[in-house]
């Protein structure tokens, strides 16, 4: 089988390939394969793997296989990355975002686990979320009182700032409509 036409694309945390297949007159299979990651055989012509990282170049093996033979295409195709802006403006006296937004080496309020702040504007790729848990700061639910249209949240993103770490999904905002569920959880 020969394998044509393919066409990548991708989105946070997937990879589609389209393409044809001349199967020389016999109905091929095919397979889209990550390794070590995943495949995708449903439908020759479109395949998808998702459950991939955010701003991850990936390479694939595309491969069409029927009685004459075996057809192959590789590819890489990197999935997109996904940035935030930190959002703390507020007339409410009892919110202080002067200091900024605490950022932690893990998903809770601890003082021991703080590792900085990140002022109003500030802006970070985000890569997972995270379930918060109970700090010596706080429970698990943030509550962006009177900043961030009043946004509760008891999840967290991981981003890059002096390493791993995470910062409220309270007080950031996402660059695809704030749309939480297109992060994986972070492992």
């Amino acid at each position: 089988p020969a394998v044509n036409g393919v066409v990548e694309s991708s989105d946070y945390t997937s990879i589609t390939v389209d393409f044809t297949v001349d199967g020389g007159g016999a109905t091929p299979a095919c397979v889209l394969s990550i390794a070590g990651i995943g495949q995708d055989n449903r439908n020759c012509g479109h395949l998808q793997v998702g459950g991939l990282e955010l701003g991850k170049n990936y390479t694939y093996t595309l491969t069409a296989t029927n009685a004459a033979g075996t057809g192959t295409k590789t590819g890489n195709i990197a999935t997109k990355t996904l940035s935030g802006t930190v959002h703390c403006v507020t007339a409410n006296p009892g919110v202080n975002c002067s200091s900024g937004i605490g950022i932690y080496s893990n998903s809770r309020q601890q003082q021991s686990e703080a590792v900085g702040d990140a002022k109003n504007g500030a802006r970070f790729e985000v890569y997972c979320k995270k379930a918060g848990t109970k700090g010596d700061q706080g429970g698990p639910e943030i509550n962006a009182a009177g900043s961030n249209n009043q946004k509760k949240s008891s999840m967290w993103v991981r981003i890059t700032y002096q390493g791993v770490s995470y910062i409220p999904f309270a007080w950031i905002n996402l660059d695809n409509n704030d749309n939480i569920n297109a992060l994986p959880d972070c492992k």
